[in-house]
C-alpha cells in the first residue's frame, strides 16, 4: 500500500480521514498490506477475505493485539477474550439476552422513550445526537443494571462515553509510546475511562450489598462470579460502552435518514400507526413493524464499525497470502458495506433491499455485528431498541432537519454524526 511515512507509516493518513483511508483499500487487492508504525499488517478487503477470516478459520485468530491495548478501559472482559475464556464468558453473559427476557426490556425501553418524548414540545430545537446519548445511557443502565433512576449515575455515564469513543480508535492503532504521553486527547481518555470503572463498580457495589436477584445483567454477574467484582465491572463497562455508543450513533443516524427521505419516512409512520394503532409498543409488536426493521437494518449497513481485528496465532493462508503468527489481519464492515458487488448503489439508503423476495447479500457482506464466535451478543437488543426508539417518537412526534447540511461522519470505532439538529412538531 503506498503512502507509508517514515516511522509513522500509514498512521497520518489513517488519522485524517480514517472512513476514506479503509474504503480505498480494495483498490489495492483483496488482500492489502499497511503499516502502523512500524507494525506490518494486512487489510481484508472482499467479502471472501472476511468470511474466512471471522467464520471459516476463525480458529487460527485471536483478537487483535489493538484490543489488548484498551485493558485498562475493558478489562478481561468478553471483547477481549478469546479460545475457552472467551466461551466461558459469553455463556455467562448470554442469559441477558435470552428470548425470555426481552418482553421486559422492550417495557423499559418504551418507557424511558416516553419519558423522553414527554419533554418535547412543538417547536423545539433538538441536539438529537446529545438525545439520544441520554437515552441509550437511560436505557441500558434502566435494562442491564437497574440504575436508571440514578441521575448522577446517568449524567456521568453519558459524558464519559463520548469521550471515550472519540479516542478508542485512534487509541487502539496508535503506537504504545504516543498512546502513553500526557496529551490533551490522552488525558481526557483517561479521566473518561477512569470515571466510568468508577460508575460500574459503585453500581456492582449496590447489587452486592442488596443482595437480591434483580433480573438483569449485573445481577446474573454477580451471581456467576461471587468473589469477583473487578470481573463484574470489566464486564459492565464493556456492555456500557459497547451499547450506548452504537444504539446512540445508530438512533440519531436513523433519524436524520428519515428526515432525508420522506418516502421512507412516510410508509414507517403508516406501519406504525397500522400495528399499534393508539396502544404503546410491546415486545409481541417488534417483530411485525416489518418495513421499520428494514430501514433499521439499512441504517445498520450505511454506518457501520470502521474496522475488526485478529491476530494470527498459526501459520494459515488467507486469500492465497501467507499470514504468519503475530500478524495483525484487519477488516472494515464500514467499508465492506459499501462495495458495488455487495450492494448495489451502495451509497443509496433503500429499505427495500431487505425485503425477504429480494435475493439476501453473500455471507459476511453484512457485518454490523460481525461474525462467527464473536458476533455481537447484544445484537437482538441493540435492533430491538432502535425499533421501540422509532416507533415510539414516530407515534407521538414529527422531526424535520434544522436547516443544515447533511451531518459530517466524525472518525470514531462506529463513525457517527457530528451533530443532528432537528426541530418537533406535532404529529399531522
Amino acid at each position: 500500500m503506498p503512502g507509508a511515512w517514515p516511522l509513522l507509516g500509514h498512521i497520518p493518513s489513517l488519522a485524517r480521514d480514517p472512513m476514506r483511508f479503509v474504503s480505498s483499500l480494495a483498490e489495492h487487492g483483496e488482500m492489502v498490506k499497511v503499516r502502523i508504525g512500524r507494525q506490518e499488517m494486512w487489510f481484508a478487503t472482499s467479502t471472501r477475505a472476511v468470511r474466512q477470516l471471522l467464520v471459516t478459520d476463525a480458529r487460527f485468530y485471536t483478537n487483535g493485539r489493538q484490543v489488548g491495548r484498551l485493558a485498562d478501559l475493558f478489562g478481561d472482559s468478553v471483547v477481549r477474550a478469546d479460545g475457552a475464556r472467551h466461551r466461558e464468558q459469553r455463556r455467562l453473559v448470554q442469559p441477558a439476552f435470552h428470548e425470555e427476557r426481552f418482553t421486559g426490556y422492550v417495557d423499559v425501553m418504551r418507557h424511558q422513550v416516553e419519558t423522553l418524548v414527554e419533554r418535547w414540545r412543538p417547536g423545539q430545537l433538538l441536539d438529537l445526537r446529545s438525545e439520544m446519548y441520554a437515552l441509550a445511557v437511560r436505557v441500558l443502565l434502566s435494562a442491564m443494571f437497574g440504575a436508571a433512576e440514578d441521575q448522577g449515575t446517568v449524567e456521568h455515564a453519558a459524558r464519559c462515553v463520548p469521550v471515550i469513543l472519540d479516542n478508542l480508535l485512534l487509541r487502539a492503532v496508535m503506537p504504545p509510546w504516543l498512546a502513553g504521553m500526557p496529551l490533551p486527547a490522552n488525558l481526557r481518555y483517561a479521566r473518561a475511562s477512569s470515571t466510568l470503572r468508577r460508575l460500574a463498580g459503585e453500581a456492582c457495589a449496590r447489587h452486592r450489598a442488596d443482595g437480591r436477584d434483580h433480573r438483569d445483567l449485573l445481577s446474573i454477574l454477580l451471581a456467576a462470579h461471587p468473589d469477583d467484582d473487578r470481573r463484574v465491572t470489566d464486564e459492565a463497562v464493556t456492555i456500557l460502552i459497547a451499547g450506548t455508543d452504537a444504539n446512540a450513533t445508530q438512533a440519531a443516524w436513523l433519524f436524520h435518514e428519515l428526515s432525508e427521505h420522506p418516502v421512507a419516512a412516510r410508509r414507517l409512520r403508516a406501519e406504525v400507526d397500522q400495528v399499534l394503532g393508539d396502544r404503546p409498543i410491546t415486545h409481541g409488536d417488534v417483530a411485525k413493524l416489518v418495513y421499520t426493521g428494514q430501514v433499521v437494518t439499512e441504517t445498520l449497513r450505511l454506518h457501520a464499525p470502521l474496522m475488526i481485528a485478529r491476530r494470527a496465532t498459526a501459520p494459515v493462508e488467507l486469500c492465497g497470502v501467507a499470514v504468519e503468527p503475530g500478524t495483525e489481519v484487519l477488516c472494515s464492515p464500514y467499508a465492506l458495506h459499501r462495495r458495488e458487488e455487495n450492494f448495489p448503489e451502495p451509497l443509496r439508503f433503500d429499505p427495500d433491499r431487505w425485503q425477504e423476495e429480494r435475493p439476501a447479500p453473500a455471507k459476511s457482506a453484512f457485518c454490523t455485528f460481525g461474525d462467527g464466535v464473536h458476533r455481537c451478543l447484544g445484537e437482538h437488543f441493540a435492533r430491538a431498541e432502535l425499533v421501540v426508539t422509532v416507533a415510539t417518537v414516530t407515534r407521538r412526534h414529527a422531526l424535520t432537519p434544522a436547516g443544515r447540511g447533511r451531518p459530517r461522519e466524525v472518525a470514531a470505532a462506529l463513525p457517527r454524526p457530528d451533530a443532528v439538529p432537528m426541530v418537533v412538531s406535532a404529529r399531522s
